[in-house]
């Protein structure tokens, strides 16, 4: 599970020390647990410290800023664009997958 302490350790070489959860780190830490074009269920993600509705919050806001795209209703994925197609998709079979089997 990501911490502050955990994320601060891991940036403090970077000269990146960070006061509580933003979406940058929630970013990262969503990189580093499912990729990009992958799931992100809303009802997986914790975060120590983070209210359900907080978290809710930061979704919100990296949809809008275009880090995180919509799949269905709480579940999203990180769009990262192929070079044949411009823009990302989600593949529904992943989404089945990751869901039922």
């Amino acid at each position: 599970m990501l911490t502050k302490e955990n994320f601060n350790e891991s940036h403090k070489l970077r000269g990146m020390e960070v006061e509580g959860v933003d979406t940058c780190m929630l970013k990262e830490y969503l990189e580093k647990n499912y990729g990009y074009n992958e799931p992100i269920f809303l009802n997986e993600v914790r975060l120590e410290g983070l209210s359900d509705n907080a978290l809710r919050q930061y979704f919100k806001q990296m949809l809008g800023a275009g880090d995180l795209a919509r799949f269905d209703t709480g579940i999203y994925y990180l769009p990262k664009a192929s070079r044949l197609l411009k823009k990302s998709y989600l593949d529904s079979m992943k989404v089945i997958i990751r869901k039922y089997v």
